[in-house]
């Protein structure tokens, strides 16, 4: 109960009272006691005599597992040959056992004497009743009994509940309450824990190849089989399945005239796949799956007849694409098929190079994986380039042959003639190479360099005289004073003085009055700007040959020229030139010595003269087909008067140092 119960009182016919205290909150919990194991009763009143007219009953119950067996100490009631008027009745469900009365040794009733009753379960019912009358000259006490549960052992049992065979149905093992089954070797217990059913043999097969076959075969195949058989491979391997032999599974004709597998059968499963059942007695032969895993499940039920099946297996690697033809490129190796775990390596031709999602890649290497299918695309091959031609300074570019750039593609080099040439040749040609350079077939290394005036090239040299290295902007390309000031003009980027010019401003000594100006980008000689070259190797200055001066200097009207000037000027006999700057000097100290760096040019009659504005400007001499700065004007006495030369410094005594500043300042 669960429930207050007051203060009451409770009275039993019974010696013995049995109470649990449950003490919970969940009141709907059955807190039925467990079922004991053994246990005392006897007849109301006992060991007094028993009162008349009772009817008392016991319900014995111990666990599942267990019989009840009853022992009695002691039997004294009302003999009777039937138990008609007193009697204990021993029930099992709806069978009486026995009925007991009367005394031990007594000629009538029926007493148990030292017989022990066991119950076919753990169940057992007792019925003690007394008639109304009871002989007063014998008073009877009743019985006293003793029970205990003892163990069933179901493995003496002939055949099982319902007559259905032994329990087990080979190996049965008892335990206390309780038993199990077991098998002998070769035989599994089947899920009913009953019955055992000979071994299939099956598992998994991890071999690339191997036999299955069903139990007994070629015999009749045991009842009651659930084989499993599973063919388990690594990934990138397809299973084939060939069926050898006699091939037998019972199969049922339909009204229909289907054949259906309804009691015997084959499965064969693989993923993503319907499962495939067979029977009947035609062979199926070459199974070809399209996995790596196969399962086959072989059943039989309690009756029929199949012969059952053999098989050999093997596998074969996963098989990918051909690749494709390759433009411009080919695939190695050159296999008729490619299975798993191949390789494959695309090179490319000669002056075609590997591309893939639209970048450039050193090599590639794809492998056939599990799936069938490669770990990459496929690359294509392009055509490679060499870049833009380098510009060629003063001179300029063309294509033979070929287009963007491409492999094999031919260009020529031209200089800007006649003002430029190209050294020991007329043109260069070069071609794109599978390196990626424009290379020419004889030479590779070597740039063309365009030369000015086919000479050496000091496109960013001047040489001046000193007086002139104030100025450090320098203008070039117009004869025109004041449009020339408005081209581009060139910044000097050093000045290079003759380390031996001396000249301090309390005296006049224009010996080695030469400077050089490196100007910081070069000339591009054109028709308005062309190169002078250096003096010839043993240079002749003899007197009478004409040379030209240039120059935007002070003209006869003591102004200075807005257009470029030239006058032709013969060169003067050395000797000559020095008596006249020694009879000068006798007149002048300011008149500054004549050297042998040193040279005259003019008219004895005077007229005709270099002057202010035009130092440091050329004294131009022709030799064949070029000309060369034979000299720099340097300084004189006044401008033009007869028996009066202009003083030059002569340019040849100064080649090697012109040469020598030039390397030292590239």
């Amino acid at each position: 109960m669960c429930r207050y119960i007051e203060r009451s009182v409770i009275t039993t016919h019974y010696s013995r009272v049995l109470c649990w205290y449950v003490s919970t909150n969940l009141c709907e919990l059955d807190s039925t006691p467990p079922t004991a194991l053994y246990g005392e009763l006897h007849s109301p009143e006992y060991p007094k005599p028993y009162p008349a007219g009772v009817h008392e009953e016991w319900d014995l119950e111990v666990p599942k597992g267990y019989k009840i067996q009853l022992t009695f100490t002691y039997l004294d009631m009302e003999p009777d040959a039937d138990c008609f008027y007193d009697s204990l009745t021993v029930i099992h469900g709806q069978t009486t056992l026995d009925k007991f009365c009367g005394q031990e040794n007594a000629p009538n009733g029926h007493h148990p004497g030292n017989k022990q009753i066991v119950s076919p379960s753990n169940t057992l019912r007792l019925i003690f009743q007394t008639d109304e009358s009871n002989p007063g000259l014998h008073q009877h006490l009743g019985f006293a009994a003793f029970y205990q549960a003892i163990d069933v052992d179901e493995c003496s049992a002939p055949e099982a509940a319902g007559g259905m065979g032994p329990v087990c149905s080979q190996i049965c093992l008892n335990t206390l309450g309780s038993y199990f089954c077991s098998c002998r070797h070769g035989y599994n217990l089947r899920p009913d824990q009953h019955t055992c059913v000979l071994s299939c043999g099956g598992g998994v097969f991890r071999e690339s190849q191997g036999t299955i076959t069903s139990p007994d075969f070629p015999g009749p195949s045991p009842h009651g089989l659930d084989c499993q058989y599973e063919i388990s491979l690594e990934p990138g391997y397809t299973i084939t399945l060939n069926f050898t032999g006699k091939f037998h599974i019972e199969r049922i004709n339909t009204d229909t005239g289907n054949q259906r597998c309804l009691f015997h059968w084959l499965q064969i499963s693989e993923p993503d796949q319907e499962p495939l059942k067979l029977c009947g007695n035609e062979s199926p032969r070459v199974i070809q799956t399209k996995s790596h895993s196969v399962q086959l499940e072989y059943h039989t039920d309690w009756a029929g007849l199949s012969h059952g099946w053999n098989l050999h297996y093997t596998s074969q690697r996963v098989k990918c694409e051909n690749p494709k033809d390759i433009k411009n490129g080919r695939v190695t190796p050159d296999f008729d098929q490619y299975l798993y775990r191949d390789y494959i390596h695309v090179r490319c031709d000669t002056g075609y190079k590997l591309m893939m999602g639209g970048n450039e890649i050193q090599t590639y290497i794809s492998k056939c994986q599990s799936n069938g299918q490669w770990n990459q695309p496929l690359p294509e091959c392009h055509i490679i380039d060499c870049g833009d031609p380098q510009h060629l300074l003063n001179g300029k570019v063309t294509f033979l042959s070929g287009v963007n750039n491409q492999y094999l593609s031919v260009i020529k080099y031209q200089c800007n003639e006649p003002y430029y040439t190209l050294q020991h040749t007329n043109e260069v040609n070069l071609t794109c190479t599978a390196e990626r350079r424009w290379r020419e077939s004889e030479n590779d290394n070597i740039f063309p360099t365009c030369l000015p005036g086919n000479t050496i090239s000091f496109t960013r040299y001047i040489y001046i005289h000193e007086y002139n290295t104030w100025d450090r902007l320098v203008y070039a390309g117009d004869i025109d004073l004041q449009n020339m000031i408005e081209l581009p003009h060139f910044e000097v980027e050093s000045l290079h003085v003759h380390p031996s010019y001396n000249n301090p401003r309390d005296t006049e000594n224009f010996d080695h009055d030469i400077a050089l100006i490196k100007l910081k980008r070069r000339y591009t000689f054109n028709s308005n700007v062309m190169p002078l070259c250096l003096p010839p190797e043993n240079a002749i200055y003899n007197a009478g040959i004409p040379g030209l001066v240039s120059g935007f200097g002070i003209t006869e009207n003591h102004t200075i020229s807005s257009q470029l000037r030239y006058i032709q000027l013969p060169v003067v006999d050395q000797e000559k030139c020095q008596r006249f700057i020694d009879k000068e000097r006798v007149h002048s100290k300011d008149v500054s010595v004549f050297t042998d760096n040193m040279f005259c040019a003019g008219f004895p009659e005077g007229g005709a003269d270099s002057c202010q504005g035009d130092s440091g400007g050329a004294f131009v001499l022709k030799n064949g087909g070029q000309f060369w700065a034979a000299g720099i004007v340097s300084w004189g006495i006044s401008c033009g008067e007869e028996g009066k030369y202009g003083v030059y410094t002569r340019v040849d005594k100064y080649t090697d140092w012109v040469q020598k500043t030039i390397e030292e300042n590239s």
